[in-house]
Formats: structure tokens, sequence, C-alpha cells
């Protein structure tokens, strides 16, 4: 097509005009959607440099290639993060998704050398974060999940994105690149480290945040000498920064930076300078909690610095995060005493009217308990409950701590026998099991079955799309824990039966097909085949759950078995890929039916000594999957399973439960 303006052509100028319309048009009548006008730009380059996040869309849903490079050989990624465009800087971050979705080069190279991490670390804060509503996050925020990321490549002149953000003052981009990696000491153009730029450039917060973070004093210089100690570098950054009570880069003051980091020696020193304790030191004291250093918040409790009741809250969930105990006790321990909230009886009604009521703090959005069970703070989480917080407390959306820790294994394990609601359902209607199913979370479905929580396999988290189906999963966790030499045969069996059991409660019409193709991929295993051959208990149990289960399949119409193929096909493929299966349907057909003429005998003969109860409520939902350890050796595999099995399963003897114990296995 032949250029009408600018050298562009009529599909460029939809775009640049944001006629999404008059785009669809052309697209359809085959215009190439990848051409290239002024500067080799491609209309998905106009589209990310003014911010038209819909034509974006509709470009990369059609075709567009995200890596085609204009005559500066940037890509679309360059463009949206460098561009000035007010529509850009608003739309920025979910650009950035969506190109980085299709497939968006983050290591890629322009002219210069510079990839779009290097140019979302150069940008300046105001530019990154432009409006309140979208500056929680910034491109980097982005570009960082990529796991393949290089946080230190270099451009022409060998700087790396961690020179780009202390140039520029991005404090926070700086602290987001050191905790994914960036080396601190490396040197680039003019042979600077990092901290060198800083001290240049006089940006005392960035040389605090630097040497909190272990940058060599020793790799730079001060007027061409080296210096001694940390103090000389602070009082030579000290005379080109200016008012040490001004905010700096992060838009905190120096005080602030040194209180959050950590650095005692630090803030002894810049009080010594003159740093002051404004509004009764409670932003100060309030970023010294966020740190969780005990020793630097001590010290400022000691100069009276006092925070409000809202902020004791804040930092009590912060530290609940960062497993901060000492912190959280210090907090409960010196409640009263730090608060400056004039009314505050209402939260100390305890024994000596100074230590925290933490109960009387909980809320909905702002739950310590939650905080804790969301990072697996197990240790946090047992000091929390000794003080009174209810375990089954809900915190945000209605969630309880059970739904807050779905990976955390050992959290979960604890909060379950502290008796945490199982059943308990959020604002949705979801309970923890359906949160860990929904999400694919690394919960283990033998465990959740394990645990007792009724499972609902009509549920719309079950109808997965295209081939998979949840008792796929659940099949190759059988098969998993089957193969798993470490195990006993009674702790495997436990595990079966579990499953069969809750399997059985679980039968309807509408999922009969799937339980009968899981059953049948489970009688034609040749471990489960030897396992249940054992004589031991419970493993001549198995035989009789599974005919019990068989026969109550039986039950279904063939209809609903019928309906149920698709299931079918998905696990016996599945089955077949690891060789378990070799037996064609009509064997199945017919080991079904000798199975259910021998049942009812088995049932008969064994109805008397089959214990009502196999097992106790176990802690479900919180195993590492089997599946998603193929990286690990067997033993390392074995050992997960192994904690699984101690932790969530009892063994019945005699008619009563026994719980296994280290020792004992």
């Amino acid at each position: 097509m032949k250029a009408i303006q600018f050298g562009s052509t009529l599909l460029h100028q939809a775009v640049m005009r944001n006629d999404l319309e008059m785009l669809k048009c052309l697209v359809q009548e085959g215009v190439d959607i990848n051409t290239k006008g002024l500067n080799e730009y491609t209309p998905l380059h106009f589209a990310v440099e003014w911010g038209y996040i819909e034509v974006v869309k509709f470009l990369l849903d059609n075709g567009a290639n995200v890596n085609a490079t204009n005559i500066l050989r940037r890509t679309a990624l360059h463009l949206v993060i460098a561009s000035n465009n007010p529509y850009a800087k608003v739309y920025r971050n979910g650009i950035v998704e969506l190109l980085l979705a299709k497939g968006g080069e983050i290591q890629s190279k322009d002219t210069w050398g510079l990839t779009p991490l290097h140019l979302a670390s150069l940008q300046e804060p105001s530019k990154l974060f432009f409006i309140p509503s979208v500056s929680e996050y910034s491109p980097v925020d982005f570009l960082l999940k990529k796991e393949d990321i290089d946080v230190n490549i270099t451009d022409n002149h060998n700087a790396v994105p961690l020179h780009g953000a202390v140039l520029k003052g991005n404090f926070r981009v700086a602290e987001l690149l050191m905790a994914r990696g960036a080396k601190i000491d490396v040197k680039g153009p003019n042979n600077l480290t990092p901290l060198g730029i800083a001290l240049n450039k006089g940006d005392i917060n960035m040389v605090i945040l630097l040497l909190s973070e272990g940058a060599d004093i020793k790799a730079t210089t001060i007027n061409g000498n080296t210096p001694s100690n940390v103090f000389d570098v602070l009082h030579f950054v000290l005379t080109k920064y200016g008012d040490i009570n001004t905010k700096g880069s992060g838009d905190i003051t120096p005080l602030e930076v040194a209180a959050q980091k950590g650095q005692l020696h630090v803030v002894k020193f810049l009080i010594e300078q003159g740093a002051e304790l404004k509004d009764g030191g409670s932003v100060v004291l309030y970023e010294a909690l966020k740190g969780g250093n005990i020793d630097v918040i001590k010290f400022l409790v000691e100069l009276k610095a006092r925070i409000s009741r809202e902020e004791i809250i804040q930092a009590l969930c912060k530290a609940a995060e960062g497993g901060k105990l000492d912190v959280i006790k210090f907090l409960i321990d010196q409640g009263a005493y730090i608060c400056k909230d004039e009314v505050r009886s209402f939260a100390y009604q305890t024994y000596d009217g100074v230590k925290l009521n933490i109960v009387s703090l909980i809320s909905d959005s702002k739950n310590p308990l939650h905080r804790a069970a969301q990072e697996g703070q197990l240790e946090v989480i047992e000091f929390l409950l000794s003080q009174g917080v209810d375990v089954n407390t809900k915190g945000f959306f209605g969630n309880t701590a059970l739904h807050s820790a779905i990976n955390h294994p050992r959290v979960g394990s604890f909060l379950l026998e502290k008796g945490v609601e199982i059943e308990a359902k959020n604002h949705s209607g979801r309970t923890a099991l359906d949160e860990a199913i929904g999400f694919k979370k690394s919960a283990s479905i033998l465990l959740l079955l394990g645990a007792r929580a009724k499972i609902n396999l009509n549920n719309p988290e079950f109808k997965l799309k295209d081939d998979f189906i949840l008792l796929t999963r659940l099949k190759e966790n059988i098969s998993s824990l089957l193969a798993v030499e470490s195990c006993s045969p009674e702790e495997k069996a436990v595990g079966l039966l579990n499953m069969m059991d809750n399997l059985m409660k679980s039968i309807s019409k509408e999922n009969a097909g799937s339980i009968k193709s899981l059953v049948f991929v489970l009688k034609e295993d040749q471990n489960f085949q030897n396992l249940s051959s054992d004589s031991s208990y419970p493993c001549s149990e198995l035989n009789i759950s599974l005919s019990l289960l068989n026969n109550e399949l039986d039950k279904i119409s063939d209809n609903a078995v019928q309906e149920n193929q698709g299931s079918l096909s998905v696990l016996t493929e599945v089955a077949s890929e690891e060789g378990k299966i070799s037996a064609s349907s009509k064997r199945f057909k017919a080991s079904e039916s000798e199975s259910g003429s021998s049942a009812s005998k088995s049932i008969q003969n064994n109805e008397e000594t089959r214990p009502s109860k196999l097992h106790k409520p176990s802690n479900g939902l919180f195993s590492t999957s089997f599946n998603d350890v193929d990286e690990l050796t067997d033993e390392a595999r074995s050992d997960i399973i192994l904690d699984f099995i101690k932790e969530s399963c009892s063994i019945a003897t005699s008619g009563e439960s026994s719980t296994y114990d280290s020792d004992h296995i």
C-alpha cells in the first residue's frame, strides 16, 4: 500500500487516530498487519507508543509481530516503556503485560544495547509512577516476573539496569533489582559502581540503601581516595545532599531509610548530625517496624518515638508476613506504651494495662494471622493463637487462615489440629479446598480427600477445558504414592482407603463415569495389585473397598458411564504413557464382571471386621504435589510423601486408630 502521510500507510493512520473500526476493516481486507512505515514503525509500534491499549489487543490477536524492530532496533516493549505519551503512561503496565503474554522478548537490545529493563530502570520515578491508581507497580515488576530475565545484562557501555536506577534515583526499582540478584559492586561507565554514582549525585538515600545491601566502600573513591569506613562515605554524601531532614529518592528522609533498612549505626549517626524525629518520631518508628530490626525499634522507642493504633496494626501485619516474631512480641508487650492515640483503652484490656490485646485489633482487611498463614510463618501463627486469636477468624473477602495457607503444608496441618473449619466458605462461597483445586495450587488431591472435606465433583472447577480433568491429577498422585519404596504398605493403603471412602460419598450420575475410569486405572496398576495382595491390615482392605466402590458405581445407569467416556479416554491415555495399562476395554469389562461376582462374598465375610473409621481427618490440602517434584531425586520425593503420611494418616488396628509418629515409621 502506498504511503500517504509521513511515510505511513492507511493502517498506520488508523492506528494513530485510534480508529479501531477502520483498523478492523483494513485487516479484513487483507492488509499486512506488520507493514512498516516511517522509521520502520509497524502499526503495533505506534499503538504502544500512543498508549492505545484496545488497538494493541486487536493487533496482537490478529498476528502482529510482537518482536518487530524499528530503525533503532527497538521492539514494542522498548517503545511503550520509553514513551512520554500521557495515555502510554496510564496504560503502560497493561500494555507491557499484553506484550509479555504474547512472547515479547525481554533481552532484546536496541542500537545502544539497551534492553527493556534498562529503559524501565532509566525512567524518572515520576514517569514510572504517573498516577496514584497505577503507581503501585511499574514495568520493572512485570519484567522481573520472567524467570529467564538477566538483571545483570550490560549495554554497549557496560552499564547494567542497577546503574540506571541509581542514576535516576529510582529507589524502589533499585530495591527490586537487588532483591532479584543484581550485582551491587559491578563497574559500569567511567568505572563507577552504583555506590560511586550515588555518591557523585549526593543521593544519601541511595547510598544508605546500597550500604544496607552490602555495597563495598573499598570499590569506590572519594576525592581520589578510598574511604576508610562507612562514616567517611556518609560525611561526604551529606555535604552534597543539603538539608538532612528533606525527603530524597524514594520520597522519604535519610533517617527513615536507615530505620527501614535496620542500619542502627547510620540511624545514630544521622541523629547526631541533626536528623529530627518529626511528629513524635512516628514515621521513623513505623519505617523501623516495617524493616523489622528490633534493635533499631528499641532505640527509637527509648527516644520516645510513638505511632498510632492504625500503624501498630499495619506493623503487626508486616511483621507477621516476614516472620518477625520478636517484633510482634515487642509490639504486644509495649503496645500501650508506644501508642500515641489518646483513646486507646479498648485495645489494651489486659491484666497489667500495658500489653496489647491483639484480638481487639483484628479486622477484615488487616489480619496478622492470615498474613502469617499466607507466608507460611508457622511460629508466628502459634504465637498469635496463644494470644487468643480465633483460628476461624475471617479476613479479607471472608477468607479464613486455611484459605490463605493452601500452599504451606505445615501451616495447614497445624491449623487443622487447632480446629480450623475446613468447610468454611468465603464471600464467593468457596472453601479452602475449592481454592486449592480451582487455581491448580500445589495441593495434592489425594491429601485433599484425606482431609475428609466433601468433594463436589460437579463443581464447575472440575469441568476443565480440553482433555484435562481433576481425576487425571488424582490418578497421577496415586501412582506416585504407590511407587515410593520408602513408604510402608500400611501407609500407602491408608491413603488409598481415604481416597476410596471419599469418592464413594461423591458418586452421582454426572461423575460416575469419571470415578469408574479411575477405579479401572487403579485396578490395572501393578503396584496396586502387589499392595492389595499383601495380607497385612489395612492392605487386605483395599480390594474390599474397591469392590464396595464398584458396586456403588454399578447402581448408576450405564448411560451415566457412557456420558463420561471422555474422562475414561483421558485417564487411559495418561496411564498408557506410563506403561501402567496394557489391557483393552474388553479386559476391563471382563475384570469388572469378575470383581462384581466376588464382591458380595468378600463384603459379607469382611463386613464385621471392617472398621467404620479407617482414618482421622488429616491435614489435607497442604502438601507439595507429587507431580511437581519430578526434578527431585527418588529419595527426596520419598521424604516429601513420607512427611505427608506422618502428618495426615493414622492406621486403624483392632478397630481403633493410632497415629504414626516419627519413631514408628
